[in-house]
């Protein structure tokens, strides 16, 4: 966790010294057991601004039992697959605030430079809500982690997913289709 933590504070530090922390986004494609250090530093970094999107865990559990998961002022991203059933494996919970894509996702592979491989997991899931926060900054000017996960929570399809296991009914959408 103490890597974890480095890298945190790091990237806050670099948001900080630039004056950038109320358009700043951090994907924690990550995960552990729960821990209060892990997600103070979450609510740390989220009172200066900063939106931080985080993996619900893989382990299809509850996620209020892991960190940064469980982190209240994270965005925690759940995974569905192509039906939008939340895939077995995911973690689910009142703690997650939506699903995106997190099954089967072309992805950057190692062999090359040119390399892709298909990846699945809930830290696939998460990068989709990143790029959405990113999306409505720059198309809405929107500023601060607070104003970006309401306005991730808005636009969310709230169609049913299946299996969703005591989660909300919130698939990641940019409203482009309404």
């Amino acid at each position: 966790m103490s890597n974890i933590l480095q890298g945190l504070q790091w990237a806050v530090n670099h948001a900080k010294s630039r004056g950038i922390t109320k358009t700043s986004i951090i994907n924690a494609s990550l995960g552990g057991p729960y821990t209060k250090i892990g997600n103070a530093a979450v609510k740390a970094a989220t009172d200066l601004g900063i939106t931080i999107v985080v993996s619900a865990g893989n382990d299809g559990a509850d996620a209020a039992d892991y960190s940064p998961a469980s982190a209240p002022s994270a965005i925690t991203v759940a995974a569905i697959d192509s039906a939008s059933y939340r895939t077995l494996w995911s973690n689910y919970g009142s703690v997650v605030d939506i699903f995106a894509p997190g099954s089967d996702i072309l992805s950057a592979g190692h062999l090359s430079d040119s390399s892709s491989v298909y990846k699945s997991g809930t830290s696939m899931a998460a990068p989709h809500v990143a790029g959405l926060a990113a999306y409505f900054m720059a198309k809405e000017g929107l500023r601060g982690s607070v104003a970006v996960t309401k306005r991730i929570i808005a636009a969310a399809d709230t169609t049913a997913v299946g299996y969703a296991v005591d989660s909300p009914q919130r698939v990641a959408y940019n409203g482009g289709g309404k």
